[in-house]
């Protein structure tokens, strides 16, 4: 089946290229199998989804075994808790997604400036890295990974730390310029930092 390369359903946004379920606060690649199991209960959606197609899908042959591995991508969807919201159990057997596609959101997120401008220096995009240089320590720049990007921000884990050693420190930068916000995870809450206007 031809897909775009993202697909939206609520907080969470699969990536068909990467194999990956984007969420705001990490991106988490799956296995081959997970991945073709997932897009099994995704594809087929509001259908029912029977533990052979599973079996088949995930190379397993055991009910204790497929319970286990579904859990495995709840868990990469941060679905965990009971009532699960995406992958549900039914009791004839077998397994449903149950979440709908957001058809109102355009699937590929938008195009970002390759540098974005701050008052204390300018972040420079080079592929999956965005650097900081930054006016008071032009020498020492801080090194961020891109995670992932949405219609409004590109979403970026400070590789350093130097901000706080030991503590990983999530950013985002508003595409179309902005308030720049920041937070430490565990609960994700954003605090607004700085102001960056796009250099297309």
């Amino acid at each position: 089946m031809d897909r775009p390369r993202y697909l939206r359903f609520g907080e969470i946004a699969l990536d068909s290229e990467q194999h990956a379920v984007l969420r705001e606060e990490r991106s988490s690649r799956l296995s081959e199998e997970y991945w073709k199991a997932l897009m099994l209960l995704v594809e087929k959606r509001p259908e029912l989804v029977s533990k052979e197609e599973l079996f088949d899908a995930l190379g397993i042959s055991s009910d204790g075994t497929l319970t286990k591995q579904i859990q495995r991508i709840r868990e990469a969807l941060g679905d965990t808790h009971r009532p699960f919201r995406l992958i549900k159990a039914e009791r004839s057997g077998g397994y449903r997604w149950s979440a709908e596609l957001d058809r109102h959101d355009a699937t590929i997120p938008s195009r970002v400036a390759s540098v974005y401008i701050h008052p204390n220096g300018r972040f420079e995009n080079e592929g999956a890295l965005w650097k900081e240089l930054r006016n008071d320590e032009p020498d020492e720049p801080f090194i961020f990974k891109e995670l992932r990007r949405d219609q409004e921000y590109i979403y970026l884990y400070d590789e350093t730390r130097k901000r706080d050693v030991g503590r990983p420190m999530y950013f985002r930068i508003p595409i179309l310029g902005g308030v720049a916000q920041w937070t430490f995870p565990n609960p994700i809450e954003w605090e607004n930092c700085l102001i960056v206007e796009p250099q297309w």
